[in-house]
């Protein structure tokens, strides 16, 4: 085991950007800190990278949440609209009978999810599911909200008693993902991305850009080169592709680790 650096001994506050299969990249660093004895002891995370959130704050390790993306892959890609599937409800079906249709109360670990609002993904706001703010969410719904990505699943709409609410992917508003204000350092999981443009003229509408809000609140990013590894391969990439993306965010953690340990 690693030595752990005091500013570490009460662990993480680990947040995971959505990002398709790159998202599978926290697995790995989930791995590192568990064989530096680095406790997670709160988690936040967008769109696919929800996914990886909630498993984590429900005690899943990084050994079994690969296994379950892997497994993931297929039903995930099954369900996009674009290849005739039912949408974003299988996320939603996936992550309670996982779970066994917990709230946000009932997990062992603190646990933040974003997604977005509005009539269109281009004019949003976010909105963030959490213990303190929706105690009693259903968590996968929580993480169908912020896996609405659209072309792929389409909007995901609620009608309460009022109006109608239309979540979108929770990577288009705010940060990716929105990290609260905490005491725990802030380790965040993003990837590089070759997909910003110098010249683009309103990058805060890109929700390439958006991770860069979250990258501006860390302590610690880890930060692996997953340019040549498509975010879309077959809508989730191949179980290959998800278990290289993994390994490199080991890899990644282990190298901005050794400066802090």
């Amino acid at each position: 085991m690693l030595k752990v650096d005091k500013d570490l001994s009460k662990g993480v506050f680990l947040a995971i950007r959505g990002g398709g299969i790159k998202s599978a990249s926290a697995i790995g660093v989930l791995k590192f800190l568990e064989e530096a004895g680095i406790e997670v002891t709160s988690v936040a995370g967008a769109s696919l990278g929800s996914i990886v959130a909630a498993l984590i704050a429900d005690g899943h390790n990084s050994k079994e949440i690969l296994e379950l993306f892997l497994m993931y892959n297929k039903v995930f890609t099954k369900a996009a609209k674009i290849l005739g599937g039912r949408g974003s409800i299988i996320i939603e079906e996936t992550m309670n009978k996982e779970l066994g249709h917990k709230d946000f109360n009932d997990l062992e670990k603190p646990l933040y999810i974003n997604a977005s609002t509005g009539n269109k993904p281009s004019n949003v706001e976010a909105v963030s599911f959490s213990s303190q703010k929706t105690p009693d969410i259903n968590v996968g719904m929580a993480c169908r909200a912020s896996s609405s990505i659209p072309y792929i699943y389409g909007p995901y709409k609620v009608q309460t008693k009022n109006q109608t609410i239309t979540f979108w992917d929770g990577g288009y508003s705010g940060g990716n993902p929105l990290i609260p204000n905490t005491d725990l350092p802030v380790l965040y999981c993003n990837f590089s991305t070759a997909l910003i443009r110098k010249n683009e003229q309103n990058p805060t509408k890109n929700w390439h850009f958006t991770p860069i809000y979250s990258e501006m609140t860390a302590n610690f990013v880890v930060k692996p080169d997953l340019n040549k590894i498509g975010i879309f391969d077959g809508i989730l990439g191949t179980k290959k592709d998800m278990i290289e993306v993994a390994n490199r965010g080991y890899e990644e953690a282990k190298k901005v680790f050794t400066k802090h340990l």
